[in-house]
């Protein structure tokens, strides 16, 4: 009956039996209630509620006792199917007007319509049949297939699960139903072309209805129970297969987890071959990671008097840093070592720093209202970047250098976007500003790689695409987003742009139409903070940012050469601490078919560590 009670609002949590077998096939064991004590009330005169002449009685109440009578089945009531397959079960109520044999008649094949019209079959009961008979159709299609020569033509699979969809509680019926076949939890697993005719049904029976109600099961142990589909030489059912993948999964495959950090990770970087990874902490401390073999290099870098807000390789393998002490830091990733002096120059935190593409100039922002250029070689300040109206800028949250080193952007807390002339060291130009009111502050800006585009993420939820050369807003603001957009990044083809944001979801856009591409990447625990897309669009990814001081641990996501960065706010971590011995602060690496390329079929083991 929990099918039932769901349907009418009640939270009931299904039974479950310890073995995948149907109900009817398991030991079922019934005890008698009416025992002990409880025959008292049989005798007493308790006010009691009662279905029997209810007319007479204010409220459906007496006090008259059972004596042990059978109890009665009155007309608005019904019988739960389950109660009449169990022939070992003689219930003790029967139909008004009829005896003993009312149960035996019931269960019988020629029961009249006047009491089988008593039987209801829940939702439940009707998706199980479904599947099973969309399951034995299948298999007898095979068979027929293998006899002739030829598949038999069964009609539509679907039609017949089209009618649970329409609500709730049957859109996750049959969802349960159809992945306990896939993973092997209702009987004998399945075969392969079994699996690829349920999960195309699936995917055609809910091509036009939401999943936002269902409880979702995790990409992993779906992708696991379709290995043989996905390894098919037939283009049609992988693509088939992915799609299901993406659509009935709530995340993405879970690559790794790298813990170490004891407090929380503000942004990670990765190197251009990307075989390693660097991660910086609000303690101050950077770590590198073998990406490869998912352990950390060394001990941890330390030298940072606060936290570290930015981190990023340079070419040569070294990673590069910026910190809320103002400093900006060099260090040998093999030793761990600091190379050299502390770049300083800034009067306030680093917010976030650049590499240009020829690894010759490095480009900071900072709270201090200003953006440095410094050249790599020497470490020498090269160029502060400085209103061409002489007036005082806001302060710099975001930077962005475009592939030719040849212009600069720069994201504002006042909503503001500016763009440099690098070797002049001059405003360019008009400022991009935005013709609405209300807190437009720009958490994030990032250049196309073909160099025509400027992307902005905003406080107000919102994504703007602007043409570097008109200075024009590119098509309509780009809407989806029920948090603060806080990194946007274009892949390397500049046609699809990712967003990570506050509402717990990462998003592709198509550039140029101005749509959402699919549905938004769910499964992150926090706001999602950063994002980038690796140069070449495969699985090598780049890294930068994450929002800082609220978070304890962070998640990175990898998707084809996309990956975002998550956290959970500090209280979690402090009583995760408390509880659990001092769990560390956690990246989570996945990974998704999203933009391009093949789906990554290779599964990294989590790191379990101590410290």
């Amino acid at each position: 009956m929990a099918t039932h009670a769901a349907e009418l609002g009640l939270r009931i949590k299904g039974f479950k039996h310890d073995e995948p077998t149907q109900v009817a096939d398991a030991d079922v064991r019934f005890k008698d209630s009416l025992s002990g004590a409880w025959h008292l009330f049989e005798i007493l005169p308790l006010h009691r509620l009662t279905f029997a002449n209810t007319t007479a009685r204010i409220g459906g109440m007496t006090r008259i006792p059972h004596f042990w009578r059978a109890r009665k089945i009155h007309e608005g009531q019904f019988i739960h199917c389950s109660v009449v397959e169990d022939r070992k079960y003689i219930p003790k109520a029967r139909l008004k007007g009829h005896g003993s044999d009312f149960w035996t008649e019931l269960r019988s094949d020629d029961a009249p319509d006047s009491i089988t019209q008593l039987i209801h079959k829940d939702m439940f009961y009707n998706v199980v049949g479904a599947v099973k008979d969309l399951l034995t159709g299948n298999q007898a299609d095979s068979e027929e297939q293998g006899d002739s020569g030829e598949r038999m033509d069964s009609g539509d699979p679907s039609s017949e699960l089209t009618e649970f969809v329409e609500q709730d509680t049957g859109k996750q019926l049959l969802y349960d139903e159809v992945m306990g076949h896939l993973l092997g939890k209702k009987g004998p697993e399945i075969g392969c072309d079994a699996k690829l005719m349920l999960l195309r049904t699936m995917l055609k029976v809910f091509a036009d209805t939401s999943l936002q109600n269902i409880r979702l099961k995790k990409w992993s142990r779906i992708r696991a129970s379709l290995g043989e589909v996905l390894g098919s030489s037939d283009s049609a059912q992988v693509n088939d297969t992915r799609r299901f993948l993406r659509q009935f999964s709530k995340e993405v495959n879970c690559l790794c987890e790298l813990r170490q950090h004891q407090q929380w990770v503000n942004s990670v970087g990765i190197s251009a071959d990307g075989k390693r990874i660097a991660s910086g902490a609000s303690n101050g401390t950077i770590r590198v990671w073998d990406a490869e073999q998912r352990e950390q290099l060394g001990q941890p870098m330390r030298g940072h008097a606060k936290a570290v807000y930015s981190v990023a390789f340079l070419p040569n393998g070294n990673v590069i840093s910026g910190s809320l002490d103002a400093t900006i830091r060099i260090w040998d990733a093999e030793t761990g070592m600091e190379v050299g002096e502390p770049m300083r120059g800034h009067q306030g935190s680093v917010e976030d720093l650049v590499i240009s593409s020829d690894g010759q100039y490095i480009v900071s922002a900072s709270i201090d209202k200003t953006i440095r250029i410094w050249e790599l070689e020497t470490r020498k300040e090269v160029g502060v970047l400085r209103n061409s109206q002489g007036g005082s800028l806001h302060p710099v949250t975001s930077v962005a250098i475009s592939m030719d080193g040849k212009r600069i952007v720069s994201g504002h807390q006042d909503g503001i976007i500016r763009i440099w002339d690098r070797e002049r060291g001059e405003e360019v130009g008009p400022s991009l500003a935005l013709d609405q009111e209300g807190d437009t502050k720009v958490n994030s800006v990032a250049i196309s790689p073909d160099g025509k585009l400027i992307a902005s993420g905003h406080k107000d939820h919102t994504i703007r695409i602007w043409d570097l050369e008109t200075r024009g807003q590119l098509g309509d603001t780009l809407q989806g987003h029920t948090g603060k957009v806080f990194c946007v990044a274009f892949s390397h083809d500049s046609n699809h742009l990712v967003s990570a944001s506050g509402d717990y979801t990462i998003r592709v856009w198509d550039v140029y139409e101005g749509t959402q591409v699919g549905e938004p990447l769910q499964g992150h625990g926090g706001s999602v903070n950063s994002v980038a897309v690796s140069p070449d669009g495969k699985s090598n990814p780049l890294i930068h940012g994450l929002m800082r001081g609220r978070y304890a641990v962070l998640t990175v996501v990898l998707l084809v050469g996309i990956l975002s960065v998550t956290a959970i706010p500090t209280s979690a971590y402090v009583a995760i601490k408390k509880y659990a011995g001092g769990f560390l602060a956690t990246m989570l690496v996945v990974c998704s078919n999203v933009l391009r390329g093949p789906m990554l079929d290779s599964t990294l083991l989590s790191i379990n560590t101590d410290q």
